[in-house]
């Protein structure tokens, strides 16, 4: 297993338009790409990209969805996903096949392959791993989405923080199966984005799982700006 980069984070929501329009609001950044291979999950969505990264906002269309049952346990919208790029799918999937990490979803596809983990298996965010071929690509974005990107006040993801009631049990998996180095709670990845876990009860609420993302101000006058957004705060560094 070797990731390489945070390539997309994902909420869930009850109205996907209402979560893109205030991420354009705060943050100038524009409609994205409804991707139809989500209907599967009972969702629709957009993908909004961030630079060379992508926010996505999942809102289920029908009862019954992982996503809408997500919502239900954690009081409505909510941090969800959380997608990383890696260099090589195989060895990714044979990582976790050895370390006993069971998958929820594989895709293969000529431009890119995922695989979801098993939340129960790894917690603090579904997190899925990915291969993009070739790796500035984003298949999940659609075709159009570098003349889509805006960068006037974001120029990319800089990291995400989750929270549990158990930190170091989380670190500790995530450590063992998507092998990230924690220093202090801090891991930080080869394209400089970080993962930080935090105890919930240092968060308003004791709120759990995927509580905040970073992103990187284009201008320096912008860093510490945030907004919270489908019950997780957006922050520019």
């Amino acid at each position: 297993m070797q990731i390489t980069r945070l390539r997309q984070v994902v909420v869930a929501a009850a109205d996907r338009d209402a979560i893109q329009q205030q991420w354009a609001r705060h943050f100038d950044l524009g409609a994205g790409y409804s991707d139809p291979g989500v209907g599967e999950f009972g969702l629709h969505n957009w993908v909004v990209p961030v630079g060379e990264d992508f926010l996505e906002v999942v809102a289920p269309t029908r009862e019954g969805t992982p996503a809408g049952r997500y919502r239900e346990r954690h009081g409505g919208d909510a941090g969800y996903m959380v997608l990383f790029q890696v260099a090589d799918i195989a060895a990714a999937r044979e990582h976790l096949r050895q370390n006993q990490c069971r998958t929820v979803w594989n895709c293969d596809l000529p431009e890119i392959s995922g695989t979801h983990l098993h939340p129960a298996d790894l917690g603090g965010a579904i997190v899925s791993v990915d291969e993009a071929r070739p790796p500035p690509s984003w298949h999940w974005a659609g075709p159009q989405w570098r003349a889509q990107a805006r960068t006037g006040t974001v120029a990319g993801l800089a990291g995400i923080t989750l929270a549990d009631a158990d930190p170091a049990g989380l670190m500790a998996r995530w450590s063992r199966l998507l092998r990230l180095q924690f220093r202090e709670g801090l891991a930080t990845l080869p394209d400089g984005c970080t993962v930080r876990i935090v105890d919930a009860a240092s968060r308003p609420g004791a709120a759990s799982g995927l509580v905040a993302a970073q992103m990187r101000a284009t201008r320096r006058e912008d860093a510490g700006r945030s907004a919270r957004i489908a019950g997780t705060d957006f922050e520019l560094v």
